[in-house]
């Protein structure tokens, strides 16, 4: 890592860079330092953010998007694919084109991203399977999963292998957990990206848990996943 950063005068005044929130500011100076003399990919992963530079995995996610809508980075590969298949990220003059409410760029479609494999995803024309059990909603790599299991602690040891730290947002244990996934699947299938993934915001995130506090089922909420000494 380079311990002097040049920036461009150019880059400096874009509209771009001064629109940029603080956190993702901060992480293009990362990503600067990093870069390679002959531009070759760049690697950062959650867990480099979180050790070195305090980054939480939400504000990380957010400022690689903001990075990406902007156009001062490209993903070259999307990683995820097996264990330590990391992101690979390339420097990228996208930054000059940006106008306020551009997209220059954002993060590859996750069809090919190992955790929408069938490891950890059920197809969506799957049964729903009934029965007490727990409901949850876990966040990984910018996407959520709305998921069922009868066993969690099992369940989240399999998304331990996941290239971004996964976050369990929602535990419920509930008395038909085949009926009230299902109803979950109904209510975000707009935000559907694959399988039982979906593009959920904090919003989303909230409603789900007022649909629990207002539903007339037996539920016992478990707060995160290091109550089951997971994460």
């Amino acid at each position: 890592m380079s311990e002097n950063i040049l920036l461009s005068k150019e880059l400096i005044e874009s509209e771009a860079f001064i629109s940029l929130p603080g956190a993702a500011a901060k992480l293009l100076l990362i990503f600067i330092s990093k870069a390679p003399p002959r531009h070759n990919h760049i690697i950062f992963t959650y867990k480099e953010a979180f050790r070195s530079y305090k980054f939480t995995q939400p504000k990380f996610t957010r400022s690689i998007d903001a990075l990406l809508a902007h156009g001062f980075i490209t993903v070259k590969h999307g990683g995820g694919r097996k264990n330590r298949d990391h992101t690979q990220y390339l420097l990228s003059n996208g930054w000059k084109k940006w106008v306020h409410g551009a997209i220059i760029g954002k993060r590859p479609p996750p069809a090919n991203i190992g955790f929408m494999t069938n490891r950890y995803n059920r197809k969506s024309s799957s049964s729903y399977p009934s029965g007490a059990g727990y409901i949850y909603v876990l966040q990984s790599m910018g996407l959520c999963k709305i998921g069922q299991s009868k066993k969690m602690k099992n369940r989240l040891r399999n998304y331990t292998t996941l290239p971004d730290k996964p976050m369990l947002l929602i535990c419920e244990e509930v008395e038909d957990m085949g009926k009230i996934e299902k109803e979950l699947h109904k209510m975000f299938a707009h935000k559907r990206e694959k399988g039982e993934w979906f593009k959920l915001t904090q919003f989303d995130i909230r409603q789900i848990k007022r649909f629990f506090k207002n539903k007339p089922v037996e539920t016992k909420q478990i707060e995160d996943g290091t109550q089951l000494g997971l994460f």
